[in-house]
């Protein structure tokens, strides 16, 4: 099986972001379970508005796909986008002690 240069750097990539993810997640959980064994203090749960980043984050899919049929390397931007979510949310995982001040 011979694979493209691109689908290496793209398999390479994904293998990378997935790693980082499991890392988050396997933190996230441990942190999850244990503000759940201590009792509720009331705090704020979110104090700023996500409508933005869901606006700017469906616009720029609904451009990518538009731009697949103009351009067809566009075709790579899917998976790009993908793999770079998926390791975002692995990071955020990772730092979510950091930001909320722990």
């Amino acid at each position: 099986m011979s694979l493209s240069p691109t689908s290496w750097a793209l398999l390479i990539a994904g293998l990378v972001a997935t790693l980082i993810f499991a890392a988050g997640f396997v933190r996230g959980v441990r942190a999850a379970l244990r503000s759940f064994r201590q009792p509720d203090d009331g705090g704020v749960v979110g104090k700023h508005s996500r409508v933005g980043a869901i606006i700017l984050s469906t616009a720029a899919s609904g451009v990518v796909i538009a731009l697949i049929g103009v351009f067809p390397q566009f075709i790579y931007a899917g998976p790009v986008l993908v793999i770079l979510a998926t390791a975002a949310i692995g990071i955020a995982f990772l730092v979510e002690d950091r930001l909320a001040g722990n």
